[in-house]
């Protein structure tokens, strides 16, 4: 009987083995700015650049009344290749809105992906770039 365990046991291992993980590149934040006074919002905002695999992603993070805004640009060197948006709203004890101590909820309210084209989204990408020292920016290739 002892046998027989031992004969399966190293089908069992081989079983465990082989099945496939995905593994991710790290994301590795290479500076942060908390409270940017040109960006003023009711409660904050946060400008990180992030190295990723394909360069860097700049990621603005604004703090509103009701909801967060959370702007991604994707970009390599210089170019710019993905460029998104996120709102996360808020959902409040009753007769508290307005109040994050109030918060009881923070829900995906909505989400964009902008056309390369638009040239608004490009001065915002520009605008936030230049917050980073140019030596930080060059880690980006």
């Amino acid at each position: 009987m002892k046998l027989k365990i031992f004969r399966q046991l190293p089908i069992l291992i081989c079983c465990f083995t082989v099945i496939p993980t995905t593994i991710y590149a790290a994301e590795k934040v290479l500076q942060s700015l908390s409270n940017v006074e040109e960006y003023n919002t009711h409660d904050g905002n946060t400008f990180k650049l992030i190295k990723i695999e394909q360069g860097c992603r700049i990621e603005a993070h604004f703090f509103l009344s009701f909801e967060q805004k959370i702007y991604n640009y994707y970009f390599n060197t210089q170019t710019l290749y993905k460029a998104t948006e996120k709102t996360l709203r808020y959902e409040y004890k009753k007769d508290l809105e307005g109040s994050l101590d109030a918060v009881t909820k923070i829900y995906p309210y909505s989400s964009v992906i902008y056309p390369l084209t638009d040239v608004e989204m490009h001065q915002d990408f520009n605008e936030y770039k230049a917050l980073f020292p140019k030596a930080q920016l060059k880690k980006c290739t």
